[in-house]
């Protein structure tokens, strides 16, 4: 009686295919049907083997052969032009070219250095050539034969022989014109003559050139004339 329902001969058909059932909670004896879940869509395959074993892509064009970039190879690199290498001969000529180039360059250079230590020893020696020439000066003053006076004269030419062998020259001589680039004016003297205005009437101290580089402006005093003024006399107004 309670036992399981009797199916009766007439309810004997076929169950519709149902998901399985599975006990209630609450009543073993009650079943409640599953839910069944949604099955997800399949996607359809992405190719297709076709019978010629070919596997085309679907929806992308299959590219021919001839259209698809071939690979940048050597022959094709961008090359610039290969400088050439120098033979032997060639390098032996260029290494003897810079050589002499910089036997050349050490010349001028160790000739630049001998003019300035030359002009250095020549302006210190100056000095000297300029007391020699004070004690002909003052003993010229004296009337009398002074063999002194002889022997500095001699040693002061002896001087300018040997300065002159390195190039120097000595210049400076009244009556010449006044020249600002190698004059020194240290004084002006007022003179007569119109042709002696701006000339050297005097020489203070010797100017020195060392092959045409100068060395010592000379120092001189410069004749300066000036036209007399005539007197005008007041003229007398007409009664």
């Amino acid at each position: 009686m309670f036992g399981r329902p009797i199916r009766h001969p007439w309810y004997d058909w076929p169950e519709p295919l149902e998901p399985p059932s599975r006990a209630h909670p609450s009543n073993p004896w009650r079943t409640s049907p599953v839910r069944a879940r949604t099955p997800r869509p399949v996607q359809p395959p992405e190719t297709e083997i076709s019978g010629d074993g070919d596997v085309p892509i679907r929806g992308k064009p299959f590219l021919d052969p001839s259209d698809a970039p071939t690979p940048l190879g050597s022959d094709d690199m961008p090359t610039t032009p290969a400088t050439p290498t120098p033979s032997r001969d060639e390098q032996l000529r260029n290494a003897l070219l810079e050589l002499e180039e910089s036997k050349k360059r050490l010349d001028r250079e160790r000739d630049k250095e001998r003019e300035r230590v030359r002009a250095d020893l020549v302006v210190q020696l100056l000095p000297v050539l300029d007391n020699l020439d004070r004690s002909i000066q003052a003993s010229a003053q004296r009337d009398t034969q002074d063999p002194l006076r002889e022997g500095v004269r001699m040693v002061r030419d002896q001087f300018d022989e040997v300065l002159q062998g390195f190039g120097l020259e000595v210049f400076g001589t009244a009556g010449t014109a006044f020249d600002p680039a190698i004059h020194e004016a240290m004084a002006l003297v007022a003179v007569d003559d119109p042709s002696q205005h701006r000339n050297v009437m005097e020489i203070v101290r010797a100017g020195y050139r060392l092959e045409g580089r100068l060395l010592r402006a000379a120092q001189v005093i410069v004749g300066d004339y000036r036209a007399p003024e005539v007197e005008q006399s007041p003229t007398s107004e007409e009664q």
